[in-house]
């Protein structure tokens, strides 16, 4: 589909002085892989709070889709009408197996009465062993969670959100912690899902922005510095200035 899913205009966040977003301007389109970055205290993750309605900014507009009003609506609301957020640490429940995590995961889109009565039908079943397979945890759907590896349960976690079929899908950083093939299989696998599904990325490793990044926009002090393909923003001088050459790989 083309066009722009989520639309931010004049967005300023001020926490007592300091503001983290100032008049921020931004907009992703459908089926884009957007990444984030920045130095640290730029207002990347602010910026994701706001999106997902974790945050309420003191000013501005965000618009989902054709006209959703993000503003106006809590973070269980924008789950439902199609914003998922992966923090950074895996949040998932270690004593159920990984199947029943995606099982709960699913139920819960469809609200409080159905995830605690309803039984899992075979068309949901499917649903669920799909996701499973395309976060490559098929094989291990009957083991509990908290006996899986790091990356595993970055998966899982990611297998929660995606059961959920999001529009827009906010991550952050999520790369911590994995290893090196871990990070490739993470690039293919974002890539893929932003087929079908938007995905904006916070991160700070250099290495996976360059390797997989589509269009990227760096932060500073809360507003746009640059924009645009690797080759652009590894050129920008204020972005070598701010950025890429502290430490020379832009990792801090």
């Amino acid at each position: 589909m083309a066009g722009t899913i989520i639309y931010v205009e004049n967005l300023t966040v001020n926490f007592n002085g300091f503001k983290a977003l100032d008049r921020f301007n931004f907009y992703v389109d459908y089926g884009e892989l957007r990444f984030l970055i920045g130095p640290n205290g730029a207002g990347k993750t602010t910026l994701l709070d706001v999106l997902c309605g974790k945050t309420k900014p003191t000013s501005g507009r965000v618009v989902f889709k054709d006209d959703l009003d993000v503003l106006n609506k809590q973070e269980h609301e924008l789950v439902f009408l199609g914003i998922g957020r992966k923090f950074q640490t895996p949040s998932v429940f270690t004593e159920l197996t990984v199947f029943e995590n995606l099982e709960l995961a699913f139920k819960q889109k469809k609200g409080v009465i159905a995830s605690l009565f309803k039984q899992t039908m075979p068309k949901e079943k499917e649903k669920i062993e799909s996701t499973l397979e395309n976060v490559k945890l098929i094989e291990k759907m009957d083991q509990k969670a908290g006996l899986l590896s790091h990356g595993e349960k970055q998966r899982l976690e990611m297998g929660m959100m995606l059961v959920q079929e999001p529009e827009l899908l906010l991550l952050d950083e999520p790369i911590a912690g994995l290893t090196v093939s871990e990070r490739q299989e993470m690039g293919e696998f974002l890539q893929s899902i932003a087929k079908n599904c938007s995905v904006l990325v916070v991160e700070h490793d250099m290495g996976f922005v360059r390797k997989f990044a589509q269009r990227i926009t760096v932060m500073h002090e809360g507003k746009v510095l640059s924009e645009g393909d690797i080759t652009k923003i590894q050129n920008d001088p204020n972005v070598i200035e701010v950025y890429l050459g502290r430490g020379g790989n832009g990792s801090c």
